[in-house]
């Protein structure tokens, strides 16, 4: 009895251990094969959320480089570099202000501002706290003095937040650079662009981060010392 029951035990021990290996094996390819679906949503998602990125950008860059190119634009910041205490200084003032102003709300800016050329001080600003300043070792200033220019992705220790500048020469009747002109760039429109699900399910979630390991977002990152760092094994992988 003792024999046949150890035969009956190998009997079954041989019989479900197949099934058990075949479960395994079933097992891990389905993981396999829901890990290369997951990957190869994500990467879709990632490329359409990429264009839209790039056509925002490039969308942006002509929203600062249209106002730049506008002979009375050109004119009125010609006689505010050069003639400040002049009482046309105060006229120019007025409607580059104004100009500025709708470019920032129809363009999705947070701050629009002109630079003086050689210093880069801040001669006129939506935000007129900003006035007076320099931001001469700002490479939206130093780039900008020669072409269209996009400073990507920052945190300013002045502003205390994350921000992207776009700037652009301002050219006089003679082609001379006569100051340079910067919009600042509303991130709240990557926060909405990254909080479509579209395609990532009910609980998917998309954020993005630069390559020094900082959120590229509005809101998310922030701790009591401002923006903080995001090492997480997706995210080391990614960069």
């Amino acid at each position: 009895g003792t024999l046949k029951s150890r035969f009956l035990g190998v009997f079954l021990l041989l019989s479900i251990l197949p099934l058990v290996l075949v479960g395994v094996v079933i097992d891990r390819l389905g993981e396999a094969t829901l890990r290369n679906q997951l990957f190869e949503r994500l990467s879709t998602v990632a490329l359409l959320k990429s264009q839209q990125i790039e056509t925002w950008l490039k969308e942006r860059r002509k929203d600062v480089k249209r106002p730049a190119s506008i002979p009375t634009f050109q004119r009125n910041v010609a006689v505010l570099v050069e003639q400040a205490v002049d009482p046309r200084g105060k006229v120019a003032y007025q409607e580059l202000r104004q100009i500025l102003d709708l470019t920032r709300f129809s363009g999705g800016f947070t701050e629009m501002f002109l630079l003086e050329p050689e210093e880069g001080k801040v001669l006129l600003s939506t935000d007129p706290e900003q006035e007076g300043k320099f931001k001469s070792d700002r490479p939206y200033f130093r780039e900008g003095r020669w072409g269209s220019f996009v400073q990507h992705i920052y945190y300013s220790l002045t502003l205390g937040k994350a921000v992207m500048g776009i700037s652009a020469p301002v050219l006089d009747s003679q082609g001379r650079l006569t100051a340079v002109l910067v919009g600042r760039l509303d991130l709240r429109f990557l926060d909405r662009l990254m909080a479509e699900r579209s395609g990532l399910g009910s609980t998917g979630r998309t954020f993005l981060v630069n390559r020094f390991n900082y959120f590229v977002s509005e809101s998310l990152g922030r701790g009591g010392d401002g923006l903080q760092p995001v090492f997480t094994e997706g995210v080391k992988q990614a960069l």
